[in-house]
C-alpha cells in the first residue's frame, strides 16, 4: 500500500489537503528508527484521503495487487479489520516510538533512558486496563512478555544500575512516587520488622542505588584521579558518602535546594561540588550526567559528512569536512529556541516529529536542535525500501510466549505516578512532581569500619 501510495503522489497530495490533512505517508527505510511505527501511523493519518481515492475509482491497485482494494474500501469487512489492526499496533508501538524520538535528543541524559521505559509501560498498562481495546488475555501477556525481554537485556542484565541511579540522582523525583514504592513484590533485601517506622531509606529501590553508588564512589577513590577525593582516607569518603546519600534522599541541606527553572541536572551537580557538604555524592552524579546515553550526536555529525564528501567531491581534505560541518552548525542555531528552552526535560510534546499529531499546516520547520532522525522537515537522506519479494520485514519470528502478566519494571517504580506519563504525552503541558511530603529527621548512620581499606557494610 505505501508503495501504491508514494508521499508525494499528486492525486493523493490533492485529496489529503482537501480533508485537512497536513501529512502524507511515510514510506519504510532501513536505517530510520521506528520506521514500520512511523508508516502505520501515516497510513492510519491518510486513511479518509485513501478511501475516497478508491472509492471513486481514482486510482486503481494492478495485478497481484488489486485485493488490497478491499483494505480501503468504505464499509468493507476486511477494511474495518484492517482498521482496528492499525489502530491496536499503533497503540502498541506508539509509545515506543515516541520514546525513540525523544532519546534521539541531543539534551538526554541517563536517567531519561529510565524515565522512559516507565512512561512506555505506563501507556501500555493504560491501553490494556481499557476494556475497549480488544487485547484478550493471550495477547498482553506476549506483549508483556517481549518488554519485559527487552527491559532486562537493557536494564536489569547489565553490569550496573548506571540509568536508575541517574533517575534517582534527579533532585525533582527523588522524593517522587515514581521511585518509592513500598508495594514491592520482589526481595532483594533483607526483611525489615515491622516495628521500624516506614522509611524511604527501606525501599529496595534505593537500596539498589546505595549499592552501585558504593561501587563508583570506591573505584573513583581507588583510581586517584577524582580532585575532590584526593587528599581523603577511605574512612572520611565512606562516612561523607553514607551521610550525603541519606541527607540526599531526605531532602536536608545542602540539598534541599531544587533545580532552578531552565538549569540543567548536570549544571545542578556541579555546583554543588563546591560545597563540602555535599562534594562526594555530587563528583558521582556530575560523572554519571556527563555520560550521554546515546551516540546520536555522534551520528548525526557523522551524517553531515557523508552528505558532503559526494561521488562529484571526493577528494575533499577531512579538514575541510570539519570546518564546512561546523559552519552548516552555526547557521541553523537558533538562539530563540534556546531561549524558550526552560525547563531541563526532553518530552515528546515538545518536539515535532512525523509520529507528532499535526498542530497547524505544513510549513516550512526549522532545525531542532534537539533534532531526531523522525524529525519533521529533516534532511536526512533516507533510504526507502524497495518493492522486493523478499525484505526483512517478511521474516518470520517465533512468537514470545505468554508468560508474564505485569511489567518487570513496577517491582522498582511505580507507573501510576503523574508524573509518569508527562514524558511522552503529545500535549506541551508542565505535570508537578508528586512528592512524599513531609520532612524525615536524619537517622546518622553507625560505620563499623573507619580504616584506609575498602570493606565491611555501609548500610
Amino acid at each position: 500500500m505505501i508503495y501504491r501510495f508514494p508521499a508525494g503522489g499528486y492525486a493523493l497530495e490533492r485529496v489529503r489537503l482537501q480533508k485537512g490533512i497536513t501529512r502524507g505517508i511515510e514510506g519504510i527505510g532501513k536505517t530510520r528508527f521506528a520506521t514500520i511505527c512511523a508508516a502505520a501511523i501515516s497510513v492510519q493519518r491518510c486513511l479518509p484521503a485513501l478511501r475516497e481515492l478508491v472509492d471513486t475509482g481514482s486510482i486503481k491497485f494492478p495485478g497481484k495487487k488489486a485485493d488490497l482494494a478491499s483494505i480501503i474500501k468504505s464499509g468493507s469487512h476486511r477494511g474495518l479489520n484492517f482498521k482496528l489492526g492499525l489502530a491496536r499496533f499503533i497503540d502498541v508501538q506508539g509509545p515506543i516510538a515516541k520514546a525513540i524520538v525523544c532519546l534521539e535528543s541531543t539534551q538526554t541524559n541517563p536517567a531519561d533512558v529510565y524515565k522512559y521505559w516507565l512512561a512506555i509501560c505506563r501507556c501500555i498498562k493504560q491501553i490494556f486496563e481499557d476494556s475497549s481495546s480488544g487485547f484478550n488475555v493471550e495477547e498482553m501477556g506476549q506483549i508483556y512478555a517481549i518488554i519485559n525481554s527487552r527491559f532486562r537485556e537493557q536494564l536489569e542484565d547489565g553490569p550496573a544500575d548506571c540509568y536508575l541511579a541517574a533517575l534517582c540522582l534527579d533532585p525533582r523525583y527523588v522524593r517522587s512516587a515514581i521511585l518509592y514504592n513500598p508495594l514491592s513484590l520482589k526481595i532483594k533485601v533483607p526483611h525489615v520488622p515491622s516495628t521500624v517506622a516506614p522509611d524511604i531509606l527501606t525501599s529496595p529501590t534505593y537500596i539498589r542505588v546505595f549499592k552501585y553508588l558504593k561501587i563508583v564512589i570506591e573505584a573513583e577513590f581507588k583510581s586517584q584521579h577524582n580532585p575532590t577525593l584526593k587528599g581523603k582516607t577511605a574512612a572520611d569518603v565512606c562516612e561523607a558518602f553514607v551521610r550525603q546519600f541519606e541527607r540526599y534522599v531526605k531532602g536536608q541541606y545542602p540539598f534541599d535546594v531544587m533545580v532552578d527553572a531552565g538549569q540543567g541536572i548536570l549544571s545542578y551537580w556541579t555546583h554543588l561540588m563546591k560545597i563540602p557538604e555535599g562534594c562526594i555524592l555530587a563528583c558521582i552524579a556530575e560523572k554519571l550526567y556527563s555520560i550521554k546515553p546515546s551516540s546520536i550526536p555522534e551520528e548525526q555529525t557523522m551524517s553531515v559528512f557523508t552528505r558532503m564528501n559526494t561521488a562529484a567531491r571526493n577528494r575533499q581534505h577531512v579538514r575541510t569536512l570539519v570546518d564546512m560541518t561546523q559552519i552548516r552548525q552555526w547557521h541553523m542555531y537558533d538562539p530563540k529556541k534556546m531561549v524558550g528552552r526552560r525547563h531541563p526535560d526532553i518530552s515528546f510534546g515538545n518536539l515535532d516529529s512525523i509520529i507528532s499529531t499535526p498542530k497547524e499546516p505544513a510549513a516550512h520547520q526549522s532545525h531542532e536542535p534537539t533534532g531526531s532522525y523522525l524529525s519533521v522537515g529533516t534532511d536526512e537522506q533516507e533510504e526507502i525500501l524497495e518493492d522486493k519479494k523478499d525484505t526483512w520485514l517478511d521474516e518470520k519470528l517465533a512468537a514470545e510466549p505468554a508468560q508474564d502478566s505485569a511489567f518487570d519494571i513496577e517491582v522498582d517504580a511505580n507507573l501510576y505516578a503523574p508524573i509518569v506519563t508527562k514524558a511522552l504525552s503529545d500535549e506541551c503541558k508542565e505535570s508537578p512532581i508528586n512528592g512524599l511530603g513531609g520532612d524525615a529527621t536524619e537517622d546518622d548512620a553507625d560505620l563499623e569500619d573507619k580504616d584506609t581499606e575498602w570493606g565491611g557494610k555501609f548500610w
